[in-house]
């Protein structure tokens, strides 16, 4: 299972979020079912942040948006950022 994510960070917050995203990244990859988790910033727009991310299934996809670190995120990023962040889920086809 896979999701791609998407936010819009305010003017003048972006260094702050990035800061959040790289905690996140490093505790989400230590998560168990974890297999890729990848925040981006786009090229042509330093306010849109892009998560590529992938789960062994639904199941620790779902532990993920309960962790303690996700929580702290979803705090500490609500006022930073466009919310809610758009979640776009994927499924593979070859």
């Amino acid at each position: 299972m896979s999701a791609i994510g998407r936010m819009t960070v305010l003017p003048g917050h972006e260094d702050e979020v990035l800061t959040l995203m790289r905690a996140v990244a490093d505790a989400t990859r230590q998560e168990d079912g974890c297999l890729a988790y990848q925040p981006h910033r786009a090229k042509d727009n330093p306010h849109a942040i892009v998560v590529y991310e992938s789960w062994a299934g639904p199941d620790a996809m779902a532990a993920h948006h309960r962790s303690a670190h996700m929580d702290l995120f979803k705090k500490s990023a609500s006022s930073l950022v466009e919310w809610p962040p758009q979640v776009e889920l994927l499924a593979p086809e070859a």
